[in-house]
């Protein structure tokens, strides 16, 4: 039979190791945060935000030149804080949810893919009107 007091230290023991993981866990999160962010607005340094026009330059080459389709339409207007114009050649780093960029990217510029993984990122390229990625959305301010 099990004594009182040895399982009473033992549960005890349990929760302090789960806390002191839970601890590590969060410090390794909270680190790996910081490095995404930074990976994020150093990338940014070779970027401008992209206006409607850019974006609506794209798609119209998308559509009559390479014959695609936009997957969705939005009932709100475009925004220029979800989309970026290339300035300078440079590798995307892998961005997930609310860290991810839409980027064009103009002809003569290249954007490499780090480790070949898009993440949560699109990229719209203007000399072949293709888009790495599954998001081509339509603006309400875009239908007139």
């Amino acid at each position: 039979m099990a004594d009182y007091k040895t399982v009473l230290q033992a549960l005890k023991e349990e929760n302090d190791r789960e806390n002191e993981i839970s601890k590590r866990d969060k410090k390794n999160y909270e680190e790996e945060r910081k490095l995404i962010e930074i990976r994020r607005n150093t990338f940014l340094h070779s970027v401008r935000r992209a206006t409607l026009g850019d974006y609506e330059s794209w798609l119209r080459g998308y559509i009559e030149t390479a014959g695609g389709v936009p997957t969705h339409y939005y009932d709100y207007h475009f925004s220029i804080t979800d989309f970026f114009v290339l300035l300078k050649s440079d590798t995307l780093p892998t961005l997930y949810g609310a860290n991810s960029v839409n980027i064009i990217v103009p002809e003569g510029l290249e954007l490499k893919i780090e480790n070949d993984d898009m993440g949560h990122n699109n990229v719209y390229y203007m000399k072949s009107y293709i888009c790495g990625g599954i998001f081509i959305p339509v603006y309400e301010n875009m239908v007139r």
